[in-house]
Parts: structure tokens; sequence; C-alpha cells
């Protein structure tokens, strides 16, 4: 293995980090914090939070490459929210993307 390749997960270290750069309207950070939300990965699943984020991301922009991955979160997150939950989520998403649009710090 070469030096510095790999590295030991941290899945609570990557949380911190995505919701830092998040936070400063990085689009793609709220796509990776939303997936670790949707997956459940390393914190509790919750899709509203979840589909707000990765939403918010995609409506800011992100690179051509996470557009795939997005879609599917966006999908499987939208699969397990009832009507009153979607309308929360997209909600949510409506103001972060504003959050940013302002360059107010974005709440999660």
């Amino acid at each position: 293995m070469k030096a510095g390749v790999a590295v030991a997960r941290n899945l609570t270290r990557a949380k911190d980090l995505y919701v830092r750069s998040a936070a400063q309207g990085y689009a793609p950070a709220m796509v990776n914090l939303g997936l670790l939300y949707i997956e459940a990965m390393g914190v509790r699943r919750d899709d509203v939070r979840g589909y707000a984020l990765v939403t918010a991301g995609v409506a800011i922009g992100i690179p051509d490459e996470m557009t795939k991955l997005a879609s599917g979160e966006i999908s499987e997150a939208s699969e397990r929210l009832d009507s009153r939950r979607m309308a929360e989520a997209q909600f949510r998403a409506r103001r972060l993307v504003a959050a940013v649009s302002r360059d107010d710090t974005a709440t999660f």
C-alpha cells in the first residue's frame, strides 16, 4: 500500500467536516452529508434532513459526476417519506438554498 492512499474510515470526523463545509454553502458537502443521513452511516437515519440536504446541494450546483449519486439518494429517501414529511423536507431544502444565496450560515 502506498503512503497516504488509504486512511481509516471515521464517519464522525467525516460528518463534522461535511457540516462545516455545507454550512459555508459547499454543495458537494451537502450531498455527502445528506447521504450519511439517508443511509444511516454514523448517524441516525433522517430522511427529511437527508432529502433536504441532497436536494439543496443539487439546486445550488454539484459536479456532473455527483448527479447520479444525488438522484439515487433523493429517490431512496422519497420512497420512505409520507406527504407531510416530504413537504417538510422540501421546505427545508428551499430554506437551505435561500440561506446560501443570501450568504447566511446554513443550519442543519
